[in-house]
């Protein structure tokens, strides 16, 4: 394939882990920073500030992000009120 596009994601000391994906997000955790971007454009749909650095990469379904951080918990996270609560920050 080629590339469709590339994205510059939180500073080069914060450290990245592998994306997870779903029909239209690609989702990153870089440091304590959860990224949702768009599948096709590469454009960032949203970004959420995890309540700690993440320690794994994320996982993602349908409705919800998964991800780990360093102090050991797990947080689920609706992609459905991620959007919202997005859009009303805008």
């Amino acid at each position: 394939g080629r590339r469709l596009w590339a994205q510059r994601l939180g500073s080069h000391d914060e450290p990245g882990f592998p994306p997870a994906t779903n029909e239209e997000l690609v989702i990153v955790t870089v440091g304590s920073k959860l990224y949702g971007i768009d599948k096709l454009s590469g454009d960032i749909a949203w970004q959420v500030r995890l309540p700690g650095p993440a320690s794994t990469g994320p996982s993602i379904d349908e409705q919800n992000v998964y991800v780990g951080t360093l102090d050991g918990s797990i947080y689920a996270i609706g992609l459905r009120k991620i959007r919202e609560l997005y859009l009303e920050q805008r």
